[in-house]
């Protein structure tokens, strides 16, 4: 090869990288936003710890620590999140739906309207779920899983210690649920 040839295919070579970089710079999907926040908040995305507020938008794979403050969360269809003071989520996402993994404290779910393709499942301590069509507060403390239906009805499936389904039981309007540890 002569010098020409490998300036060539060294411009070949760059330009062919070039057209990938869009790609590598693209950012991860926003699922969702925090429309409000009282106090600032904690959201720990990859290995990098951010203190955010309202309008941070929220992707798949991030911990939201909510300290002393309450917070809502919009987009995360087919339901507006609210997040109580203390609380700590992880929010998952597949190409079917979004997950939201209440690690401890406080989650209220009001269902949106018009969301009917959307799915978000809500995995609570020792209770999982997808939201329906109905208004729900869960607790997860330390030692156990609490879930009270405001409205409407909501299917919920018991999980052992490996994360592994059990029974299924539904609560409909003003019933409440209580789960300790394993225990039915």
């Amino acid at each position: 090869m002569t010098g020409a040839h490998v300036k060539k295919l060294s411009i070949l070579l760059l330009l062919a990288g070039l057209f990938q970089l869009p790609h590598v710079l693209a950012a991860p999907a926003t699922i969702a936003v925090i429309s409000f926040a009282e106090k600032p908040l904690h959201l720990i995305r990859a290995t990098t710890l951010y203190t955010i507020g309202a309008g941070t938008r929220l992707q798949g794979g991030d911990i939201l620590q909510t300290g002393g403050a309450g917070i809502q969360i919009e987009g995360l269809a087919p339901a507006i999140v609210a997040l109580g003071p203390d609380t700590r989520i992880l929010i998952a996402t597949n190409s079917k739906a979004a997950q939201i993994n209440l690690l401890s404290g406080w989650l209220k779910l009001q269902p949106v309207a018009a969301s009917a393709h959307a799915s978000l499942a809500v995995n609570a301590g020792g209770l999982a779920f997808n939201v329906t069509n109905s208004a729900s507060v869960i607790h997860v403390g330390p030692r156990q899983s609490e879930m009270f239906v405001e409205d409407g009805s909501q299917p919920v499936t018991e999980l052992d210690n490996h994360g592994k389904a059990g029974r299924t039981l539904t609560l409909n309007h003003e019933d409440f649920a209580q789960r300790a540890g394993d225990a039915p």
